[in-house]
């Protein structure tokens, strides 16, 4: 499925990069150019979340977030590309197209930080950045939905932004410095079985 994934990513990403080098060329992209570029990068963006949550399929203890994940990236993907195509004039239509893509990136964000091993003892450092990461998406997506900016204070919005960066950089440190990507080959056993004279 990944490989599936992959595929999708990279031939999307080429025509992106193909219309981008045809419009800077022509230098007059049009209307339909426009959509047609668009529209290829919101599914190279989508694919990449995809992507990430497709890594949590092979876990058995996490293969039903990563379905979740996957189809909300390809939701939010379809939301995003009928706002290009159609263009609704409806200012709650297009915040509602935002919200949808930001609460897909904030899953994706969320459920990424439990890529990295963390030894007994250190999984709260995962559990607290999931935690500020929902309080810092969540304000933006309040005031998408409500739309209205003076819900929220921007020094609040700034500092949980400065909190999201560092916890998701602390998540894979932890895991270095403790070795939680070690967990799961410190109990593996070698087992050799006889086939054969010499031979194993």
């Amino acid at each position: 499925m990944k490989n599936k994934f992959l595929i999708t990513f990279l031939v999307f990403l080429a025509a992106t990069a193909l219309l981008g080098i045809l419009s800077i060329a022509s230098n007059s992209l049009g209307d339909t150019g426009t959509k047609i570029l668009s529209t290829c990068a919101i599914i190279s963006f989508s694919s990449v979340l995809a992507m990430i949550c497709s890594i949590f399929i092979e876990k058995k203890e996490y293969r039903v977030a990563g379905v979740g994940g996957i189809c909300m990236s390809l939701f939010s993907g379809f939301f995003a590309i009928s706002c290009v195509i159609f263009e609704p004039r409806q200012d709650g239509f297009l915040r509602l197209g935002f919200a949808f893509a930001l609460a897909a990136v904030a899953y994706v964000h969320c459920l990424g930080l439990y890529i990295p091993k963390l030894r007994d003892g250190f999984s709260w450092v995962q559990l607290l950045a999931v935690i500020i990461n929902a309080l810092f998406y969540g304000q933006i997506l309040l005031a998408l939905i409500l739309g209205s900016g003076k819900i929220i204070s921007m020094t609040l919005v700034g500092s949980n932004a400065v909190l999201v960066a560092f916890g998701t950089l602390a998540v894979p440190i932890v895991s270095k410095i403790t070795g939680g990507n070690d967990r799961a080959s410190e109990n593996r056993e070698l087992k050799l079985s006889l086939v054969a004279e010499n031979q194993y």
